[in-house]
């Protein structure tokens, strides 16, 4: 993932994007309309050359949706998983073992579950498996895709420090919300105490 320090994301899509496009600097957060198509347009899932997607001055919305992670643009939702590679290995994949580890280990619910298989993993499991991934390397922007959904108090308390975190760090983020408790991620906590 990238390590600049500069966090532009532009995304003028061929959707009815509330002001008709978003736009995010660093540490900054802007909140997508509950809609799948939207995710999709920033992921490249949706392939539709009418979006326009700039990662700090990179036409993003040319890249596929491998290179747009490489390029800083992580998604925190739905963790694809490959069933029969352990919670640890999904990340060993990108990082040394032993800070893999570190990363689980630290993470509510999947800590003891280091070994097991990601297919045998509950939809919470798989949620917070994303939000760990996400924490490998620098995200330049993280878009949040119903991030909290299936995640319990200690689980959602625990997500509210990592995005505190990327925040400080000035990491944009991008959130569609799905239930009340992620509407919180909305607002940088500096400006929220200020």
């Amino acid at each position: 993932m990238s390590g600049t320090t500069s966090r532009d994301l532009r995304l003028d899509a061929d959707l009815a994007l509330p002001g008709g496009r978003l736009r995010l600097g660093a540490g900054e957060v802007g909140e997508l309309p509950d809609d799948p198509r939207y995710v999709a347009a920033l992921t490249g899932e949706a392939r539709d050359r009418r979006h326009r997607i700039h990662l700090d001055g990179w036409r993003a919305d040319r890249r596929s949706p491998a290179r747009r992670v490489r390029a800083g643009l992580v998604t925190v939702g739905v963790a694809p998983v490959a069933p029969d590679v352990t919670v640890v290995d999904h990340l060993a994949a990108v990082m040394p073992v032993a800070t893999a580890r570190r990363l689980v280990a630290d993470t509510p619910r999947l800590a003891g579950l280091a070994s097991r298989p990601a297919g045998l993993l509950s939809g919470g499991e798989r949620r917070l498996l994303a939000w760990t991934m996400a924490r490998v390397g620098t995200p330049g922007v993280v878009l949040l895709d119903r991030a909290g959904t299936g995640l319990d108090a200690e689980a959602l308390s625990w997500a509210d420090r990592v995005v505190a975190a990327w925040l400080t760090a000035g990491v944009a983020l991008v959130v569609r919300v799905g239930r009340h408790e992620e509407r919180r991620w909305l607002h940088n906590p500096a400006e929220r105490s200020g």
